[in-house]
């Protein structure tokens, strides 16, 4: 199960929320093995956050992982996710950090994997 959080500075409607899960969940299938299916999603939004040492709009997204992803495939869903962080939220990627925690382990379902 991916788990993507999402934190920006930027204060979003409703509309800007549900087209970054959409986006989000359209863009996870770069990654092979994962789905929208079993996405999770936390967005963090109207946040004060300083960046360059100044408070800017800008975001970080922080992708958890079961399992190594490919890095082919993980520098083609960054420029995805740039992407959409530019059309939705109106953030250059200039000032947007992405960062990637792949585990060995994961325990969903009632399971440990």
């Amino acid at each position: 199960m991916p788990f993507i959080s999402v934190t920006t500075s930027k204060k979003l409607d409703q509309s800007q929320r549900e087209a970054l899960c959409a986006g989000l969940g359209k863009d996870i299938s770069i990654i092979p093995g994962k789905s929208q299916a079993n996405l999770m999603i936390d967005i963090s939004d109207g946040r004060f956050m300083c960046f360059s040492g100044e408070a800017k709009p800008c975001a970080y997204l922080a992708v958890h992982l079961y399992g190594p992803a490919p890095l082919e495939k993980k520098a083609e869903f960054t420029a995805a996710l740039f992407g959409l962080m530019q059309e939705v939220c109106g953030l250059s990627p200039d000032d947007v950090y992405i960062s990637y925690q792949e585990y060995p382990n994961w325990g969903s379902r009632g399971i440990f994997k």
